[in-house]
């Protein structure tokens, strides 16, 4: 976690100190609201949607870059002690293609395998972590916002 806000609804309004709490439902909801109003409201906005295979390319870049990603389903979870976890996160094949795959470190209320969701986070950089078919390298994003979405939310995504 980064010190300097209280909430998430702080780090919406100073996206350069981001902290988390753990947050209900509704404040979450809240904090997206709030991130897609500062989005359109700022042609300079903090705020983006990296392809992954850029992000992977030139992670040094972009590390402490805010980015937006959504329609994230959950593919495995980590961890649960005291509400941190570590999520393997893939995004939708057909805006990413294939193998567009995050690691997430999340510290709040806890997801499951299977859960789509939303996220706000900070690149933090690559992980590299041992997977069933081997040793993985990706981009990790240190989550600061998760909404769960539910499967009526989205075309085409089984929740």
């Amino acid at each position: 976690m980064l010190a300097g806000c209280a909430t998430v609804l702080e780090a919406v309004d100073n996206l350069d100190t981001p902290e988390v709490d753990n947050l209900d439902t509704s404040e979450e909801e809240a904090v997206f609201n709030r991130f897609e109003e500062y989005n359109a409201n700022n042609d300079s906005a903090h705020v983006a949607t990296i392809e992954h295979d850029e992000l992977v390319e030139n992670v040094r870049e972009y590390e402490g870059t805010y980015v937006y990603y959504d329609e994230v389903r959950i593919n495995d979870v980590s961890g649960a002690a005291g509400g941190h976890q570590e999520l393997i996160l893939s995004l939708p094949a057909s805006e990413f293609g294939d193998g567009a795959v995050f690691y997430g470190v999340w510290d709040g209320d806890p997801f499951s395998r299977g859960n789509t969701i939303e996220l706000l986070g900070i690149v933090t950089g690559m992980r590299t972590y041992m997977s069933v078919t081997g040793t993985q390298t990706i981009p990790e994003i240190e989550i600061v916002g998760i909404n769960r979405l539910a499967s009526s939310e989205l075309e085409g995504v089984v929740d």
